[in-house]
């Protein structure tokens, strides 16, 4: 499909659209980050300290995507 989402294209939709993903993303990270470095306890000690590093793997996989070029080229 000649100008679609998949086709690589990078018109001015889709970059504003990538750098509203990428700016709530990496905000959403921060702002987790932060709680996490608040809470005064020490994180990599605690037995459920991996468990709450788990969500960071759903923002690093977003800013995976938004890294790759998005051209969908399956072949």
């Amino acid at each position: 499909m000649p100008g679609g989402w998949s086709s690589g294209s990078t018109g001015p939709a889709r970059r504003t659209l990538r750098r509203a993903v990428l700016t709530v993303n990496a905000t959403g990270f921060a702002v987790y980050l932060f709680w996490l470095a608040s809470r005064g306890r020490r994180l990599f000690f605690d037995p459920e300290g991996a468990i709450q590093l788990l969500p960071c793997l759903a923002f690093l996989f977003v800013f995976v995507c938004l890294a790759s070029d998005g051209g969908g080229g399956g072949g």
